[in-house]
């Protein structure tokens, strides 16, 4: 992996290369309300959750099935995280608003 810029732009080496990659870019906010297109962490996860249940079905593994349980509360803790920021931006905009 390399980190083209961090925290948003990563080039992940197809296996076995160090010359070919992919490119995972995340959105980012470039101002308010607007985001550069890209993907995100829930969306990788989901990736990732499908690719072992895709592998468990090959050959089962209880690595396989921890990693999958593991991945979901990966998933919920940044449903937790989501509802939590827009409750934060919520409340902000709220006070912007009660201010006039």
């Amino acid at each position: 992996m390399l980190v083209v810029k961090p925290g948003v732009m990563y080039r992940l080496f197809n296996f076995g290369s160090q010359e070919r990659f992919q490119t995972i870019q995340f959105t980012e906010k470039i101002s308010e309300g607007h985001y550069a297109e890209g993907t995100t962490n829930e969306e990788l996860v989901e990736v990732l959750i499908d690719r072992f249940y895709h592998l468990q079905k090959q050959k089962p593994s209880p690595i396989n099935s921890t990693c999958i349980e593991l991945l979901k509360v990966v998933r919920q803790t940044l449903a937790k995280r989501r509802l939590l920021k827009s409750e934060r931006v919520a409340r902000y905009h709220e006070s912007l608003n009660a201010g006039r």
